[in-house]
């Protein structure tokens, strides 16, 4: 094959032009603040928040990893300063990419197929979110939808996720595959994605641990919509975008050797790494009892530290191994009562060296003739009013119970309904009505009863079930069918209030002037075939930019109702995030 141009750049990158393309390699250097300059040499291009947070410098740097024996890529994204490219102040934005004045390399034409290989590390400390986290984005250039991304790797609390959206006009997946994110935190781990271009796609993903070559996901699919009505073409981005939100903090994400090539997987080969491991982890420390009963005993200690990571724990009871785990907390089951056990931990990495051993201690069970605990965190809560006549009643398990009973009924002193050994009851409900209720656990020394609780019904519809709110509390206080997520610790309101009309009623009234957002979700069944929602929201103040949003998710789309202080807003999105 005759090459008319051949372009060989210092920081040993290689790339063909577009009549011969071949790879494209993006490797980091030994200048600590030079990671732009690599990164645009190699033939790609970066999206930074450098326009408003200045102070701090390049949001990518080049620091040596004493593990690898090289230069890698590292990328900053601080959750409160940072921004995206200054358009959006919701999120933060921190990727390089293919696209305009990139190479043809990382410009993917439709029935083409791509190659990507490249490395990434997750600090041990890395938090995902439950609204878009995405560290890889194969994204459109041109035609519709070019906002929402084809395929993404989207970190979230316990799961790194692999997701597909297939645009207004295609079949969208939503998630596809998924993998424990303890298993990659720490770890440094190759990534590879083979994927054909089309509305008829072709994909491969694959991520595998760079040291013991053990592949931790893996997925295939040969009929998947990877295209775009009127798209120019398709191209990566790797890095950190998330939105912003109270629990995410500062983060940094290592990176390595951006490979990409449209002519053969080879030319982007898998690296043979390999790396004696003899030194074992640091030996766990802090092990303590966090709780106990009769037959079980709760353990937690802080984690140690290696030099690759650290694959499990294993617990020593009274000198035996007897269970392992890859969290630091464990719960000790099937114990007698009134024993006394005696416990250590070792840490245990991926080459299988062992640590020295945790802190002893000594935990006796309950007496064999204690009483369970009484029953605590109930739902509804006491003296609610307005429930739904679908409640549900529900509390936490008491320490050393064997089983519960539900006294429930219309007086003061409810009746026995119910042996369960659950923790939860649905009893028949009818509206208008004031309930009393309340729960005995149970073992063989006899019953703890809970105090006598109440709640009252509100009105009942003919095109049940419908599940009302009113604010005279907060709603996760008073109902039992919505999750909290994501508020701030001290946000400016957080209250109720008596209405400033004097009609005698309460209202709640939230407001927070950080980025960070609060939110109420209520989770549809199998059984939902349509939504209605019926609000009624007023500003706190002409002064204050009040910002709500209605979001539903369901059947295979997403809307969204943005309300501004004097403008409505429907946006649309996906089911993918």
């Amino acid at each position: 094959m005759k090459l008319k141009h051949i372009l060989l750049i210092i920081f040993g990158v290689i790339y063909f032009n577009s009549e011969t393309k071949s790879q494209l390699l993006c490797k980091a250097t030994s200048i600590p603040k030079g990671g732009y300059a690599s990164i645009v040499s190699s033939g790609l291009d970066y999206e930074s928040p450098d326009c408003v947070h200045t102070d701090f410098g390049p949001h990518i740097t080049q620091v040596y990893d004493s593990l690898l024996s090289r230069y890698v890529f590292l990328f900053h994204s601080h959750i409160e300063k940072d921004n995206d490219r200054c358009e959006n102040f919701d999120r933060v934005r921190m990727e390089i990419k293919g696209g305009p004045n990139t190479s043809p390399e990382a410009q993917h034409q439709l029935n083409t197929t791509s190659y990507y290989r490249w490395k990434f590390r997750l600090p041990l400390d890395f938090k995902g979110s439950s609204s878009f986290c995405h560290i890889f984005q194969n994204k459109i250039y041109g035609g519709s939808d070019t906002d929402l991304p084809v395929i993404t790797l989207t970190p979230r609390a316990n799961v790194l996720e692999v997701i597909h959206n297939g645009g207004s006009t295609g079949n969208d997946l939503g998630k596809v595959a998924s993998v424990d994110i303890a298993l990659l935190k720490g770890r440094w781990i190759e990534a590879y994605i083979k994927e054909f271009h089309s509305e008829q796609g072709k994909i491969e993903v694959e991520l595998k641990d760079l040291i013991t070559k053990e592949i931790l996901l893996s997925y295939k699919n040969e009929n998947i919509d990877l295209w775009r009505t009127g798209a120019e073409y398709s191209r990566p981005k790797w890095g950190i975008y998330r939105l912003k939100s109270a629990e995410l903090k500062m983060k940094l994400c290592d990176f390595l050797d951006f490979c990409i090539s449209e002519v053969a997987e080879l030319l982007c080969p898998s690296e043979n790494f390999i790396l004696p491991d003899n030194i074992p982890p640091s030996a766990p420390t802090n092990l303590i009892s966090t709780g106990k009963s009769r037959y079980s005993i709760d353990l937690e200690w802080d984690s140690s530290t290696d030099n690759i990571g650290v694959v499990k724990y294993i617990i020593k009871r009274n000198e035996s191994n007897f269970d392992s785990v890859n969290l630091t907390l464990y719960s000790d089951t099937n114990l007698s009562a009134g024993k006394l056990y005696s416990y250590v931990v070792y840490a245990v990495d991926f080459a299988g060296n062992i640590s020295g051993p945790s802190n002893i201690i000594s935990i006796e069970t309950d007496s064999a003739t204690v009483l369970p605990g009484v029953p605590t965190l109930i739902s509804p809560a006491n003296q609610s009013e307005n429930l739904g006549i679908l409640s549900i009643l529900k509390w936490a398990k008491s320490n050393n119970a064997i089983s519960y009973r539900v006294y429930f009924g219309t007086e003061n002193a409810p009746g026995l309904i119910l042996d369960t050994i659950g923790i939860s009851c649905s009893p028949i409900l009818n509206p208008n009505t004031k309930y009393y209720w309340q729960i005995g656990a149970i073992n063989e020394n006899g019953e703890s009863k809970s105090p006598v609780w109440s709640f009252t019904t509100g009105d009942s519809n003919s095109d049940l079930p419908w599940y009302v709110y009113r604010a005279n509390n907060k709603m996760h206080v008073e109902t039992n069918f919505w999750e909290l997520n994501s508020i701030p610790d001290m946000p400016l309101k957080d209250k109720l209030f008596d209405d400033p009309n004097g009609s005698g009623n309460k209202y709640y009234a939230y407001e927070d002037d950080s980025d960070m957002n609060f939110r109420w979700r209520f989770r549809l069944t199998d059984k939902d075939t349509a939504i209605t929602i019926v609000a009624r929201v007023k500003a706190l103040s002409p002064s204050i930019n009040g910002i709500c949003f209605f979001e539903i998710r369901g059947f295979g789309w997403r809307e969204k109702l943005r309300l501004n202080q004097s403008t409505l807003k429907l946006e649309k999105s996906f089911a993918g995030y």
